[in-house]
């Protein structure tokens, strides 16, 4: 347009005055000027979508790569908070057979991608982000980079997809101890997983940012996975994923967890279904047992916690580990009073 104006008021300036001006220098600047910030432009472009192709090409789904690339300006790369599920899921007795496999590194390999594969794929299909991979735990976020609506529903979803997805690892296991005369030891899951606010952005050093989620979702939910086997069921979660599903999923609580941060205590649930198993007589016979358990257990009513966790054994979906732990617990505090101020917690450790 400016170049146009030139031309035409050259042209009338000519006409009217008499006057001779060239308006070709002033153009030719102007394309110039215009060409180098189109470039430049398109370069900047491209190199935020090698940047978003580097951190997402492998965490996020296609749909949602695409759509990163087509505006790679939604990223926030500077800290910003967002509302987040957390699920970190990792292996239960796998120091046993990675054992038989150290001299074996194709086979100890094969065996860690037959496993993250198809939990990558579940997180993927329901719109989540593959964080990282830390030796054979696998950590997932819902709600970052990208908005997923109701994110701690699709996280218990994935989290019930996996537990039932470990069978076909299972099977080929099975397969190779008896091509190898060897006894067969199945492997289970420990997932973890927590809803709230965490700090999504690019972190590490300036010569390699990495685009991260942390804070205590992530946190608390890495504990609660390495914690898992000590209450038995596979998926245990926070509070936070409860009070977004509990009205939904089959949710048992079965601790109050103190930390540091939170002395007052943390509530603990196993996942133990999705919502046709939460509307089973037999789940809610359970879930009214277990209230007994701590209802007494925070009275320090030691013998009527004890004859609950008996009339718990004896139902539908029992939990004996988890009724172990607690009887071991009930036997320490028994000799050890906790004093008339506890509130049932149990004292977690920095986490």
């Amino acid at each position: 347009l400016l170049a146009a104006g030139a031309s035409y008021g050259s042209w009338w300036a000519f006409e009217t005055y008499r006057w001779l001006i060239d308006p070709a220098l002033g153009s030719v600047t102007l394309f110039a000027a215009a060409l180098t910030c189109t470039l430049m432009t398109r370069l900047h472009t491209e190199d935020e979508i090698r940047f978003v192709e580097t951190q997402f090409g492998r965490r996020l789904p296609s749909a949602g790569l695409a759509k990163v690339k087509a505006n790679p300006r939604m990223i926030h790369g500077e800290g910003a908070l967002r509302d987040v599920t957390s699920v970190v899921a990792g292996l239960r007795g796998f120091n046993v057979i990675s054992d038989r496999y150290l001299e074996d590194p194709t086979a100890y390999a094969d065996i860690l991608n037959r496993f993250f594969s198809p939990m990558t794929k579940i997180v993927l299909d329901r719109n989540g982000m593959v964080d990282r991979t830390v030796g054979d735990a696998l950590y997932a976020v819902w709600n970052a980079p990208l908005d997923a609506g109701d994110h701690a529903s699709k996280g218990c979803d994935a989290a019930l997809r996996m537990v039932e997805n470990l069978e076909a690892l299972n099977e080929f296991l099975e397969e190779d101890a008896r091509r190898q005369h060897l006894s067969h030891v199945p492997l289970s899951l420990s997932i973890g997983f927590d809803t709230g606010t965490a700090i999504a952005g690019n972190m590490g050093a300036v010569q390699r940012f990495d685009y991260g989620v942390l804070g205590e979702p992530v946190s608390f939910a890495a504990y609660l996975q390495k914690n898992a086997r000590h209450y038995g069921p596979a998926i245990i979660v926070g509070e936070g994923t409860q009070r977004a599903v509990g009205d939904r999923y089959a949710l048992l609580e079965i601790d109050l967890v103190s930390t540091p941060r939170h002395p007052e205590g943390r509530r603990v649930y196993a996942l133990l279904g999705d919502p046709i198993m939460r509307a089973n007589p037999k789940f809610r016979a359970l879930q009214e047992a277990h209230m007994l358990i701590f209802s007494a257990y925070r009275n320090q009513r030691w013998a009527e916690a004890r004859a609950a966790i008996a009339e718990c054994r004896k139902l539908n979906g029992a939990i004996p580990t988890l009724y172990d732990f607690y009887e071991a617990r009930i036997e320490q505090y028994v000799a050890n009073p906790p004093g008339e101020h506890w509130n049932g917690a149990w004292f977690a450790g920095r986490i």
